[in-house]
């Protein structure tokens, strides 16, 4: 049945995206590499009938407390087959004294058709991320739905 399958990835995903917050917090940031302008995101994105999504995870760097650069993977399901791709994500948070906070977000990547480019904005709530993306290819053009959960890289610098 499609609907459990469905309904198993997501569960998968949430089940990742809690891992990774625990491990946020056991990691020494004065030891990492980054320090603690490392960022990464956890994604789903899906159409609104459910009938295509993608599952995507992003790592970067916060460059301060607005812009994030990092390239990311991609692996998506399609009615009839499936597809995955490697992508280059720039981020700009806007800064207000809220809980709540827009982005907007591009993500650049390349697959045999060509060229494909994924503009969204969104709004970041603690470490959950609301968003619509538009999908820019050669063949298809989409608006896709995404929920995230991001960790890392958040402190002001």
């Amino acid at each position: 049945n499609m609907n459990t399958y469905k309904l198993i990835l997501v569960a998968l995903f949430f089940s990742v995206a809690v891992s990774m917050s625990g491990q946020e917090t056991s990691v020494n940031k004065e030891s990492n590499s980054l320090g603690h302008r490392y960022r990464a995101f956890v994604e789903m994105n899906g159409k609104y009938d459910l009938g295509e999504f993608d599952f995507s995870t992003t790592h970067g760097y916060q460059f301060n407390p607005n812009l994030y650069a990092g390239l990311g993977y991609s692996y998506g399901a399609v009615i009839g087959g499936y597809f995955s791709y490697v992508h280059a994500d720039i981020r700009y948070d806007f800064t207000f004294k809220e809980k709540i906070t827009p982005f907007a977000d591009l993500r650049v990547s390349f697959n045999k058709e060509g060229v494909i480019v994924q503009p969204a904005i969104g709004y970041r709530y603690k470490h959950i991320n609301l968003s619509v993306r538009y999908w820019i290819g050669k063949d298809d053009n989409t608006l896709t739905f995404g929920i995230g959960y991001d960790f890392g890289g958040r402190k002001k610098h």
